[in-house]
Order: structure tokens, then sequence, then C-alpha cells
């Protein structure tokens, strides 16, 4: 494979990187998944953990006292993978004809 052809190669990946970004963020539905999904970690008590503020031994302390049994969901992510790969599947599935 000659360079001038690599090069090619190169910029249109390189474009295509830009142009499936610049759908995933136009679209919207990443951003708000990821927003629903972390919610909990920009709450005062999310944010202290994440943060060190809270021992681990006050996160305890404060699971105990307020008897805080948390149960196990889903985090979605099959949903954002599926998401990710229809917004970067080309609209076209043709072959590229020019060289």
């Amino acid at each position: 494979m000659g360079k001038p052809l690599k090069e090619h190669l190169r910029a249109d990946l390189c474009a295509r990187a830009f142009l499936t970004a610049a759908k995933i963020i136009e679209d919207g539905t990443y951003d708000a998944l990821l927003t629903k999904r972390y919610a909990g970690r920009k709450l005062t008590r999310g944010a202290k953990m994440l943060t060190g503020e809270l021992s681990l031994s006050e996160i305890e302390d404060l699971a105990v006292r307020e008897k805080i049994e948390p149960q196990p969901r889903s985090g979605k992510q099959e949903q954002i993978e599926n998401l990710l790969a229809r917004l970067s599947t080309p609209m076209s599935c043709k072959p590229h004809t020019s060289f």
C-alpha cells in the first residue's frame, strides 16, 4: 500500500470519527443516558463520597444509621453500546470506489 493511499485512508477515518462524534453530540441521547446514570454523583452525599470528604467508616455509619439498602440496578450498558453502534454506523454501506 503506497504512502498516498495510507494518508488518504487516515484522513478518511479521521473525518468519519469527527462526523460520528458530531452525530452523537447532536442526537443528545447519549448525554441524557449518562446524566441519568450518574445523577446520584452530583447529590451532596454522592459528591462527598467521590471526593473523599466522607471516609469509608463514615459511609458505613451513614448506611447503618439510615438503614440504606442499595438495590442493584442496570447501568444500561447494553443500551449505551447499541446507541453508539447505531450512531457510528455509516448511512450507506457502498464501497469506496475512488481508488
